[in-house]
């Protein structure tokens, strides 16, 4: 009985100790398998998802060669007007400054009330451009911007829907 004690510990340590053993890797990397920084495509449409708190809306954005951007339909709060404008950095880094004006209140219908007036948000986007099968793509974080004072309120992504649109 001793034995077989004396047998299983060894066994069991033999066991642990392999762990420690190192083992030749199952795979290697090669210069070909670097990853090449993605850029974006001027003059294509993209979806624009925009993840702040809990709310998520999509909006249409066409990039411009100018380095402008259009605004297109949306499925989140109505804009009067939007502008925008766009870069990206020799290092890869996507930026978007996007500002869209909104109208609000209503018509006073007594002292207390404020009436109509319009206020303006403006959003800027930094993201890491990245190719998903074959299409471009963002991905990054959402800040305001108020004066001095920078504030991260989410993240987005940035689809590239040119093909899509083409083919419909």
């Amino acid at each position: 009985m001793l034995k077989l004690r004396i047998t299983l510990v060894l066994f069991y340590l033999l066991g642990e100790g392999l762990a420690f053993v190192t083992h030749p890797p199952a795979f290697t990397l090669t210069s070909s398998s670097r990853l090449q920084s993605a850029s974006i495509s001027t003059e294509h449409y993209y979806n624009l998802e925009e993840l702040e708190d809990k709310e998520t809306c999509t909006t249409e954005i066409f990039l411009r060669s100018d380095k402008s951007l259009q605004v297109g339909k949306t499925d989140g709060p109505l804009y009067v007007n939007a502008a925008g404008s766009w870069s990206q950095e020799a290092d890869g880094t996507f930026r978007m400054t996007l500002k869209r004006w909104y109208n609000a209140g209503r018509t006073p219908a007594s002292k207390t009330d404020i009436g109509e007036f319009q206020f303006e948000v403006e959003r800027l986007f930094v993201g890491e451009v990245t190719t998903v099968g074959g299409i471009a793509a963002v991905s990054g974080s959402m800040h305001h911007i108020d004066g001095d004072i920078d504030r991260e309120v989410g993240f987005f992504n940035l689809i590239d829907t040119s093909a899509v649109r083409t083919k419909n």
